[in-house]
């Protein structure tokens, strides 16, 4: 995860630590949370991920609040 602080956006990066993994046709979901309090995290965002021919994809995430920033790919 990298943040731009003046333009209030996370850039995730998604990917493989193996070479050896498979990545034409995975599909999944980001889940995103952002927050100012690490015990109330509020609604997530979620991003839709399709990894067709790469073993990575990079998904712009706008944070509305916060200064912590939690993600899980399901």
């Amino acid at each position: 995860i990298v943040i731009d602080t003046v333009l209030e956006i996370a850039t995730i990066t998604v990917g493989a630590t193996d070479a050896a993994v498979d990545f034409h046709g995975l599909n999944g979901t980001l889940v995103v949370w952002t927050s100012d309090d690490l015990n109330a995290w509020g609604e997530p965002s979620t991003y839709d991920i399709t990894v067709t021919t790469a073993a990575e994809v990079t998904i712009e995430v706008p944070y509305a609040a916060g200064s912590f920033i939690k993600a899980r790919v399901e």
